[in-house]
């Protein structure tokens, strides 16, 4: 069974899991959350990059008390990061997915991953997506054969690919061409160092595909 769970900022855990991860906007780690009482919480916040999809706060409110409803207000919602094992899977509406790997993975992460966008999936008119490949991840034959064999509509699907080592882009390579042989609509994919070009690139296939300016929307 995979582990699948949602870390919002500040929750046990969330300082571990994040521990040595890159910074990446609408990704970004914070060590702890600060509360007001504590020295440093006014200095806090103002050094927090923005991060659309991601919610900082100088205390966690529960659903239960006092100005929870306030506390929440206006701020994006974090339910879309999620963790499948050490693998992380965030949406950024309306049409952005952004997979961050780490480690091995498995064909039932993947499943996992699959099932858990369906929806999306099938309503979409294209997809874009951001592979962040900057930490060190493998996989073996059988989730490579998994991904290649997966079933897709005919949407248009873009991928920018972050980073990565030669191997990883080789890997990411073969898959591409995989599943143009095999699945219509075809994918096409770039790579790239740094997230600013690589959004931008994104950001322009959403133009071409809605007419739309090509900056976040």
């Amino acid at each position: 069974m995979v582990s699948r769970r949602t870390t919002p900022p500040g929750e046990p855990g969330a300082e571990r899991a994040r521990g040595d991860r890159p910074s990446t906007p609408g990704l970004t780690y914070a060590d702890r959350v600060t509360r007001p009482s504590e020295p440093g919480a006014e200095r806090a916040p103002r050094e927090r990059p923005s991060a659309p999809g991601l919610t900082y706060a100088d205390r966690v409110t529960r659903p239960s008390e006092p100005g929870a409803e306030r506390a929440r207000g206006d701020r994006p919602s974090t339910s879309g990061l999620t963790y499948y094992g050490r693998h992380l899977l965030h949406h950024e509406p309306p049409d952005l997915y952004v997979v961050r790997l780490e480690g091995m993975l498995s064909p039932d992460e993947i499943r996992a991953m699959i099932a858990d966008s369906r929806d999306f999936v099938a309503q979409a008119k294209y997809m874009l997506l951001l592979l962040d490949l900057r930490t060190h991840w493998a996989a073996p034959a059988e989730t490579r054969k998994l991904v290649a064999s997966i079933e897709r509509r005919k949407a248009p699907r873009f991928m920018a690919c972050l980073g990565g080592s030669f191997a990883s882009r080789v890997m990411v390579s073969v898959g591409v061409r995989a599943s143009n042989l095999f699945s219509p609509g075809g994918m096409m994919a770039a790579f790239f160092e740094d997230e600013g070009p690589a959004r931008a690139w994104l950001y322009t296939q959403r133009r071409r595909m809605t007419g739309q300016g090509d900056a976040p929307p």
